[in-house]
């Protein structure tokens, strides 16, 4: 009974928790990006600039 029981319950579980998952996902790819590029494009502007005054 309980290996019958594991059967039915995970695809429910699955299938509830599919649309969470993607959009923690996304929303920490969006958070990973723009916490990595931010700082990496501040640090090339300012090494452009530099560039420019020396």
């Amino acid at each position: 009974m309980e290996g019958d029981f594991k059967g039915v319950s995970k695809p429910a579980t699955d299938s509830f928790n599919l649309p969470i998952l993607t959009s923690f996902l996304s929303f920490q790819c969006n958070f990973y990006v723009t916490n990595l590029f931010l700082p990496i494009i501040l640090l090339l502007n300012r090494l452009c600039h530099c560039q420019k005054f020396t």
